[in-house]
């Protein structure tokens, strides 16, 4: 093979190189977003002066989401069933997060022992709770944050035409 033929070598692979590299940045946001269809979330001020957030099901019919924890952003799922913010240890350790008293919990798995803590502000869009007990599991894999009802019940929230809709409580809350 010539010079020629090694040249047009080189700018075929650095070709197909760059489809590549494209194809994977493409795919991954794809994924991303249809693990996480909240990535980022708008908020709406209602007539009330309440603030109101709509969120989208995942492919798996979860609401998954991107909140604030103290600022730092995590990827949070709504669950009713929890009841605090569930915070697993590797997220926990990268936020900052203390480690106060261990309680236990009854999971559907049976039963686990935490760390409760104290977050000073959830976020979740525009609706901010601030002073939500949460609990470092150690027993949860990856890295999603359970959004429980120590969250949820500051808010208002109820399912509707295949969304979430979550607004924060009226001025004086409950």
């Amino acid at each position: 093979m010539g010079r020629r033929g090694i040249a047009l070598a080189l700018v075929l692979l650095g070709t197909w190189t760059a489809v590549l590299v494209g194809l994977t940045y493409v795919g991954e946001a794809w994924l991303t977003r249809h693990q996480n269809p909240n990535v980022s979330v708008e908020t709406l001020i209602v007539d009330t002066g309440q603030r109101e957030v709509s969120l989208n099901p995942n492919h798996n019919g979860h609401y998954v989401l991107t909140a604030r924890i103290n600022g730092h952003p995590v990827v949070a799922m709504i669950d009713t069933g929890a009841t605090d913010v569930s915070i697993p240890l590797s997220v926990a350790d990268r936020i900052g997060l203390e480690r106060g008293p261990t309680i236990r919990y009854q999971t559907a798995g049976g039963p686990v022992d935490n760390h409760i803590t104290w977050l000073d502000q959830v976020a979740v869009g525009g609706i901010e709770v601030r002073n939500v007990r949460g609990s470092i599991n150690p027993h949860l894999s990856g890295d999603k944050v359970l959004l429980g009802m120590s969250f949820l019940a500051e808010v208002e929230f109820a399912q509707q035409a295949g969304q979430l809709h979550m607004r924060s409580l009226p001025a004086g809350g409950r």
